[in-house]
């Protein structure tokens, strides 16, 4: 089902929210709420847009009243929005999503965020088969810390939107995953990922046929800099006060 970003908009709020997540300075930032083409725009002023590969379905229902998404309803879409260089170079780093899950379990899949063995990951991925969420970073010595299958991590209900957030703040050496504006997980890490290209991925790790997505997906954003526990929050407010759709 499509709609229109110009019907039930409360006037200015979606501008509010861009104002929530622009204030803290996104290495980039994608709302996905492009109706037609192939791109979709970074608005951080980065330029990291994204190419859209596969089915994907454009101007789907957003998490609220007024908003879009990302329909990848077909197993095959993926978009690749440049590379995360800026993003990672300062050591700590932020990656959020808001997301509704399939029902099916088989159509769980990558969310968002970076996976090269070599260089180093960080992702957030609805792990197939299972109902349960990974979110992993990998500095570039190799070193794994996540959260894997883990209770401490709620499963997101299928059929509703969901906000994850995952923070590595370098200089405490820890690693948080938030589940809707609040800390569910958190364990030590350490270590950086090498800036050498690696690509940022959303709804699939750059195949039509590798773990993709198939659910919907929209503001998408990644940081430079560990959020706070007070900002990851803010994030999730800013979209509840949208009416947060059910389903």
């Amino acid at each position: 089902m499509t709609i229109s970003n110009q019907i039930l908009r409360p006037r200015g709020w979606l501008d509010t929210y861009d104002r929530v997540i622009l204030a803290d300075k996104p290495a980039g930032y994608w709302k996905m709420n492009e109706a037609a083409g192939t791109t979709v725009y970074d608005l951080s002023g980065n330029k990291k847009h994204g190419t859209l590969t596969g089915g994907i379905a454009k101007n789907q229902q957003g998490p609220w009243m007024g908003s879009a998404s990302m329909g990848f309803t077909s197993g095959d879409g993926y978009i690749t929005a440049g590379t995360a260089d800026t993003w990672i170079a300062n050591g700590s780093m932020s990656l959020e999503v808001w997301a509704k899950i399939p029902p099916d379990p088989i159509g769980y899949g990558f969310l968002a965020g970076i996976r090269d063995g070599i260089n180093g990951e960080f992702y957030i991925l609805q792990l197939q088969n299972s109902n349960t969420l990974e979110t992993r970073f990998t500095n570039s010595a190799g070193t794994k810390q996540d959260f894997d299958n883990q209770a401490d991590i709620p499963t997101w209900t299928p059929n509703a939107w969901h906000h994850g957030a995952l923070v590595y703040d370098a200089a405490a050496q820890t690693l948080t995953f938030y589940s809707d504006g609040q800390p569910v997980a958190s364990r030590s890490a350490t270590g950086s990922i090498t800036t050498s290209g690696v690509p940022f991925w959303m709804g699939g790790q750059g195949s039509t046929t590798d773990n993709n997505f198939r659910g919907y997906e929209g503001f998408v954003a990644a940081f430079p800099h560990a959020l706070s526990p007070d900002r990851v929050r803010a994030h999730y407010n800013a979209g509840r006060t949208g009416i947060l759709r059910a389903g």
